[in-house]
């Protein structure tokens, strides 16, 4: 090394450590480690663009650099730019499998990029390798779904409720995918979970008044559809399948009633008006 730039990486440490490793860059521009640090430089003054280039100068000069790709993954992912920083936490994988926060991180921005059949592997690995996490487990029951693997996102809400079960969210989602694998007590079950926490969620109230309906008992889901309707009256469908559950009690009145409000309120809805004729 010149003497220029053995005196400019001394420099490097005093009052203007940018213009010390700018200079030693234009004495000699292929020198990973100054532009490594430059970017550090730049991020201590809150600087993240030209932190972000000076980190990518470094890995093209030396791809192997691990820790300047979790710095870029890091800073790509505070600007949102996911794709950017889940390609820097793949190569930190690649480079050094045992970095195991690193698969959490990866697996939910996967999943926020839709990239759900990437992000599972992923998600898996971070649950084997690390200490079990309620938000990995929900995280991957959500990439699951996409996939249509209900009965393993069954098990992955469970694990995650297991863990950290007073979400009222986790037990809704929980009961639509024991409903959709045909577990209908169990989607009840959970459905009551939810609203155990969170009484006055229309949602809530409303999916477990549809399965009740659906498997005929009737009695018990007419108050919930009825909680729906007065937490939300706009919707049609609490209407529709609250005059369905009335009609079936042999209130006929009641049921003509409701139905014609879900008619007002979607008049192209045939089975509507198909109950009512």
């Amino acid at each position: 090394m010149r003497k220029g730039q053995e005196d400019a990486a001394i420099l490097a440490g005093t009052a203007n450590p940018i213009a010390a490793y700018q200079e030693a860059i234009r004495l000699n521009p292929q020198v990973f480690w100054f532009h490594h640090r430059l970017g550090v430089a730049y991020e201590t003054i809150g600087d993240a663009t030209a932190a972000l280039a000076c980190y990518q100068q470094a890995v093209t000069l030396n791809p192997e650099a691990e820790q300047v790709h979790l710095k870029l993954g890091r800073l790509f992912r505070q600007q949102n730019d996911l794709s950017q920083a889940v390609h820097h936490y793949q190569r930190v994988l690649a480079l050094n499998p045992g970095q195991q926060w690193v698969y959490k991180l990866v697996g939910t921005d996967l999943v926020k990029l839709d990239r759900h059949r990437e992000a599972i592997p992923h998600l898996k690995q971070a649950i084997e390798r690390d200490e079990p996490l309620a938000w990995v487990h929900f995280t991957l029951a959500e990439a699951l779904i996409h996939e249509n693997e209900w009965t393993a996102a069954v098990a992955a809400y469970r694990e995650a409720i297991r863990l950290e079960g007073d979400d009222p969210w986790w037990h809704y989602k929980l009961g639509m995918a024991l409903a959709t694998i045909g577990d209908f007590e169990g989607a009840i079950a959970s459905y009551q979970e939810a609203i155990a926490r969170q009484p006055d969620t229309v949602s809530f109230q409303q999916k477990i008044g549809e399965t009740l309906t659906a498997q005929g008992q009737f009695d018990r889901a007419i108050p919930h559809l009825q909680r729906a309707i007065e937490l939300d009256p706009t919707p049609f469908q609490p209407y529709f399948i609250l005059g369905q559950a009335l009609f079936q009690t042999g209130e006929v009145e009641a049921a003509c009633i409701h139905l014609e409000q879900a008619r007002q309120r979607n008049p192209d809805h045939r089975p509507t008006q198909d109950w009512l004729q």
